[in-house]
């Protein structure tokens, strides 16, 4: 009774679950296929993994590719429409006979909806910021305008005149803030091309740390790395990499006001070398937390908010992650290399 539960419990997860599995022995014969599978290739009937090389000739492909195991994402038409796929191959030993299970999901709704996510957030900074500059331009253009139409220039008086003046700066100022943030807007979209060289990660850190030396005492912060083993190479781009770090060093001075504690640790995890910066101060507020990957979020008065989100793109490109937590002790940003 327990082995039939258990085996009904199966049957209603394969013929409900959204996935397309696929269950074939070396020859070719299909065991399994569950309704999600015969939705996607439109087919009620299959009988051998071969039927699906004439219905998808790049899924069948990847099919023979991962019959051993791993996974792949490819883009296809099936019956004239557009799907995004992860495909996952499994082999596996069942009574001493070799069998294969392919699971395969739609991804294209959820890369579609993150896209749209992504462009909504996006767009609300860059309307912000845009505005935070036209607004006083234009509102400011319109009185130097009215006022130098209302009066001539020789009839105004000293107070007047400091009152244009002031105004005319205000406008050539927010245009070179304008300029900037088109600046950084083009340094982020620009294609990043690495030159990869072995570095010791410790002494690179130790190098971004001398150059904060006098702000730390002006500041009252202490800094402490520790890196175990002492000594850990890695393939990097040395340029981007201490770019990375000087700007979560200076992140984390910014984040203490009244002096603190930064703590960078090194370390092995596996295949990858791990850094953890953390400061001692007060914390992310959770909406600030949510975005602040997004390009050109920013909660500085004079930053572009393009820090992070490169900083994540270098980590991407270096096959590594950037990941972050805060409390109200604190934030750490958490880095990612593979060796």
């Amino acid at each position: 009774m327990e082995k039939e539960s258990h085996y009904q419990y199966l049957q209603a997860l394969n013929e409900n679950i959204g996935v397309a599995i696929l269950s074939y022995l070396e020859d070719g014969t299909l065991q399994l296929v569950n309704p999600a599978a015969k939705a996607l290739f439109n087919k009620p009937v299959l009988n051998k993994i071969d039927d699906i090389k004439s219905l998808s000739p790049i899924i069948y492909e990847v099919i023979n590719k991962l019959s051993k195991g791993g996974n792949e994402t490819v883009q296809t038409k099936i019956g004239g429409i557009e799907h995004e796929l992860s495909i996952t191959g499994r082999q596996f030993i069942l009574e001493k006979e070799a069998s294969h299970v392919v699971l395969i999901q739609d991804i294209k709704s959820a890369l579609d909806h993150k896209e749209s996510e992504s462009w909504q957030k996006l767009v609300r900074v860059l309307t912000h910021e845009i505005m935070n500059s036209v607004t006083p331009i234009v509102s400011l253009s319109k009185a130097v305008n009215s006022s130098m139409q209302s009066q001539n220039i020789s009839d105004l008086t000293e107070e007047d005149k400091d009152d244009l003046l002031m105004s005319i700066q205000t406008i050539e100022n927010r245009g070179k803030g304008m300029v900037k943030f088109v600046n950084a807007y083009k340094d982020y979209a620009r294609d990043i091309v690495l030159a990869y060289e072995e570095v010791d990660i410790g002494d690179l850190t130790r190098g971004v740390q001398s150059l904060f030396r006098p702000i730390f005492i002006e500041k009252n912060i202490t800094l402490t790395i520790s890196v175990k083993p002492s000594v850990i190479s890695v393939e990097i781009d040395k340029g981007l990499i201490e770019q990375v770090l000087i700007n979560l060093v200076k992140n984390a001075i910014e984040a203490l006001d009244s002096g603190g504690t930064i703590d960078i640790s090194i370390s092995k995890k596996e295949q990858s070398c791990q850094i953890n910066v953390a400061d001692s101060g007060s914390g992310i507020s959770h909406d600030v937390l949510r975005n602040i990957f997004v390009s050109f979020f920013t909660t500085k008065r004079k930053g572009s908010g393009v820090g992070l989100s490169i900083s994540r793109k270098v980590l991407q490109l270096h096959n590594g992650s950037i990941k972050v937590n805060s409390s109200e002790k604190g934030t750490r940003f958490i880095l990612s290399l593979p060796l």
